[in-house]
């Protein structure tokens, strides 16, 4: 059964990337160099807060016993938060700003980058605090 749930979560995990490449691409075709870099930045602070969540429910992973929980499974979702929070900060450590020299296009095909770059991070972030919140609502 759990097998069969991370299954589904996995395979929805991957749909909502594809989505919202796509969403995402519709909508930066509309938006002016500063307002993607604006929103490049707002969904970076919009998931930042989670870096502690993230910090806790691993916390939390490596406190429950054995028998409360599979340890393969208890493995899984720490791995998983590690890589959701690493991704974070290999964003953070590479964002760099559009050069001046850069073109309008440039700048933008820049920004649209960076912002489906940080997307996939918020969700993977969101999918990794999901499962671990879920796995230990009952631990």
């Amino acid at each position: 059964m759990y097998k069969t749930n991370i299954f589904i979560l996995c395979l929805l995990a991957s749909m909502m990337f594809t989505c919202s490449d796509k969403k995402s691409e519709s909508k930066q075709d509309e938006l002016s160099v500063q307002e993607l870099r604006v929103e490049v930045m707002r969904v970076h602070d919009e998931v930042m807060p989670l870096m502690s969540e993230i910090e806790r429910l691993t916390d939390k992973l490596e406190s429950i016993e054995a028998s409360s929980i599979d340890s393969l499974e208890k493995e899984i979702m720490i791995k998983d938060l590690a890589e959701a929070s690493d991704a974070m900060w290999d964003w953070m450590h590479k964002y760099e700003d559009a050069s001046k020299e850069e073109t309008e296009e440039e700048k933008r095909m820049h920004y649209q980058d960076e912002l489906q770059k940080i997307e996939r991070v918020a969700i993977q972030m969101k999918s990794s605090i999901e499962n671990a919140k879920n796995a230990t609502v009952n631990a």
